[in-house]
Order: C-alpha cells, then sequence, then structure tokens
C-alpha cells in the first residue's frame, strides 16, 4: 500500500529563527521489505494572503486590524487522519492584510478571533465566511498541494449572529427537562468534530427551555434526545438516524433570534 511521508520541520540555517515551513513529500510501497537510501527534498511552504472585512450594524472594527488573529488547523482526509506540521498563526497587518507564510501541504480550516472597540453585553464579532481558494474555509476545508499559493482571500467578520430557542414538552404539554436538545446542520458535509455548526447538545431546564446562540445563518435540524455519548454529536450514521426520526428542520437567517417549541408524542 501507498504511505505519505511528511519531515519534520527543521532548522533554517540560513535564518536567525527556527523556520517550520520546510516539508518534504515522499510515497513508499510498504511491501515488508525494508527501505534504504530515501532522499527527502525540503522546500519551502506555501503561502496564503487576502484581506479583512467587517459587516456590523452594533459594533465597531478595531481600528488596528494586526489585533485580529487568524489561525490555521489541520482537517481530517478523506480516510479521517489528521496530519499537522505546526499550522501557522497568519502575520495581519493594521489595515487588515493577512498573510500565512511557510503552509505545509495539507487540508486546513481556517479559525479566527476580532477584539472590538467597545463592549456591548451579548454582541460579539463573529466570522462569517472565510473564503479561501473557491472554499469557506470556516465550514470546509481548504487542501493546500505543493506550490500552490492562495491569494485574494476574504475573512469576513459580522456581529450579526443567529439564536435559536424554545421550550420542550411533553406529549400533555407540560415542560419538561428529562431531555436534551440537539441542533445540527442540514448540510452532511459539516458534521465532523470541531465544526461551527455542530452544537453540543444541550439540557432543558427544570421550565423545559433551551437555546442555541451564535449560530451562522443556515438551514438546521432540531431534536431532542433522550441518550447519546459525547462521540454520538459528530457520528454521521447517529446524526443521519436522528435526521430521519422526527427532527424538524428550520431556516435561521443571519442575526435573527429564532423560537422554535418542540413537543414530545411517542417522538417529536
Amino acid at each position: 500500500k501507498q504511505k505519505t511521508a511528511y519531515e519534520i520541520p527543521k532548522r533554517d540555517w540560513n535564518s536567525d529563527v527556527c523556520s517550520s515551513d520546510l516539508w518534504a513529500l515522499a510515497d513508499l510501497s510498504v511491501n515488508g521489505v525494508d527501505q534504504s537510501g530515501l532522499v527527502l527534498r525540503l522546500e519551502r511552504g506555501m503561502t496564503m494572503s487576502g484581506k479583512i472585512a467587517y459587516e456590523g450594524t452594533t459594533l465597531q472594527p478595531p481600528a488596528d486590524l494586526s489585533r485580529v488573529s487568524l489561525r490555521l488547523t489541520s482537517a481530517a482526509n478523506p480516510s479521517g487522519v489528521s496530519i499537522s506540521i505546526n499550522p501557522s498563526t497568519a502575520q495581519v497587518a493594521a489595515d487588515g492584510s493577512f498573510a500565512f507564510a511557510g503552509v505545509t501541504p495539507g487540508r486546513y480550516l481556517l479559525t479566527a478571533t476580532s477584539p472590538s472597540e467597545m463592549s456591548v453585553p451579548g454582541v460579539s464579532w463573529q466570522v462569517k465566511s472565510a473564503q479561501l481558494g473557491g472554499v469557506d474555509a470556516a465550514d470546509l476545508p481548504i487542501e493546500i498541494k505543493p506550490g500552490q499559493n492562495v491569494t485574494g482571500g476574504v475573512l469576513t467578520f459580522t456581529d450579526k449572529v443567529a439564536e435559536v430557542s424554545g421550550t420542550l414538552s411533553d406529549a400533555a404539554g407540560r415542560p419538561t427537562s428529562d431531555f436534551s436538545v440537539i441542533l445540527f446542520p442540514v448540510e452532511k458535509s459539516l458534521w465532523y468534530q470541531r465544526s461551527r455548526r455542530l452544537k453540543a447538545p444541550v439540557r432543558t431546564g427544570t421550565d423545559g427551555k433551551f437555546r442555541f446562540s451564535n449560530l451562522p445563518a443556515g438551514d438546521y435540524y432540531l431534536a431532542a434526545l433522550t441518550d447519546f455519548e459525547p462521540s454520538d454529536v459528530s457520528n454521521p450514521a447517529f446524526l443521519d438516524q436522528i435526521a430521519a426520526t422526527g427532527a424538524i428542520k428550520i431556516t435561521v437567517p443571519e442575526g435573527e433570534k429564532k423560537t422554535q417549541d418542540l413537543k414530545l408524542a411517542g417522538g417529536i
């Protein structure tokens, strides 16, 4: 079978700092025979660059955008394996232009945080989208291939985040605290660990109320759970079963506080 090998980052002896942007790649045929004489040729990593934008109705963007933090995190490949060699943090300029230098081949998601110029209770900057190489890397992995630089990216923050809340009632219409409620996206490609749209189930209060906040706009399923394991939350088979057995489909517009009650009746 084929196996891909990545070289461990090494010091760039032509620089005064330790370089983590050197990589090497080789395909090996593993057939029970010792391998020798392998040569890995170190190369410089790729570059991802773009700019930061804001869409706000309440908050003001920071005057100095160099305070924004952008980071790449490794995403699993189709076989379920994550390969990571010190995913880099972007250098962000005061005008919002940014660049990731020395990105090694792999699949990545982008995470970002932004400070606010003023404090408004219950309101903060959240990532709306991260368009890089034709992919929204806030939701789906962008694959960086050898020799492939990505330019012209746009990372957009918004203060218009959505919320879903409601009350869970039993078959007699009484609020119940005996269940948990789960919210997850309709789009199956977003069913993976650390997906920003895949929310951990919340236990209803004594008044049966539940709430999910800081939601990106989109289509979601909402359902009550009697029992589950933490690992079930990102298990496609489990989510498929929930979607097919009584989950309610709801559309959450950007910035809307949506109310959706649930009622148990042998199901929901």
